[in-house]
């Protein structure tokens, strides 16, 4: 039985493990089981390799996208250039790291869309979910301009004309998240209108604060759910593409 999982900190809130088990049992896949590894700490993880010499993949999220190149022997070049790693797999004795999380960003924003040009954005969070927002923004020429806790583009700086007149707002932070399904950054939702859209990457709950008050002003509105299964099938098929290499 070779193993696979997710690591970070908390997992309380992950879908992966019931995403992938229901995938292992509904496509008869028998010899691969997916777990969650909550790391404390990532100095935690090369005993968590050692103890479990089965496993072959991983899934990374928040707080470790970012770090955990320091902790693999090679990293794909987008990943690289990205500078944030979500999936490992192990070929022969060494790890390398891909990002699949720019698939699954890209596959929810063209739904989110429906084709629909848009100029600016304005991202919510620097972590290495953001990365992946950065990165189709980019190719689709979006404007963008990144916002976080502190400094002088935190979000409580926002000026309301500025909110009013931005296309789409992504959230790359873990507000929201369950348990604390009652958080939401401090913005002035009253500014926003029918010809916006939202993005929260936070899929539990599926429906998150800030996608109810966004949606209460007309806002067009979607969940990470998207993004979180077009990442899981983007790993699944790297993992699966070296089944030799776990001999």
């Amino acid at each position: 039985m070779k193993k696979l999982g997710l690591i970070g900190f908390p997992l309380d809130h992950s879908f992966s493990k019931k995403y992938f088990t229901e995938k292992f049992f509904n496509e008869s896949i028998s010899d691969y089981q997916y777990d969650l590894y909550p790391l404390t700490d990532l100095s935690l993880l090369q005993n968590l390799l050692i103890e479990n010499h089965e496993l072959v993949g991983l899934n990374v999220t928040i707080p470790y996208k970012e770090k955990i190149i320091e902790y693999i022997d090679v990293i794909d070049s987008l990943a690289a250039h990205i500078g944030a790693v979500n999936t490992l797999v192990k070929i022969g004795s060494k790890w390398k790291g891909f990002n699949t999380d720019i698939l699954g960003f890209q596959a929810s924003l063209d739904f989110l869309l429906q084709g629909q040009k848009i100029n600016s954005a304005m991202i919510f969070g620097t972590g290495g979910a953001s990365k992946s927002a950065i990165y189709i923004l980019n190719k689709y020429n979006i404007h963008y301009k990144i916002l976080s806790r502190f400094g002088k583009n935190s979000y409580k700086n926002i000026s309301t004309n500025e909110f009013h007149e931005t296309d789409l707002f992504i959230n790359c932070t873990p507000i929201g998240t369950f348990p604390n399904v009652e958080e939401c950054l401090p913005l002035p939702y009253e500014f926003a209108h029918k010809n916006q859209f939202f993005m929260d990457m936070v899929y539990n709950p599926s429906v998150t604060r800030m996608m109810e008050l966004y949606s209460k002003m007309g806002a067009k509105v979607i969940n990470g759910e998207i993004m979180l299964e077009g990442q899981a099938l983007a790993s699944w098929n790297i993992w699966n593409n070296h089944r030799q290499d776990f001999e």
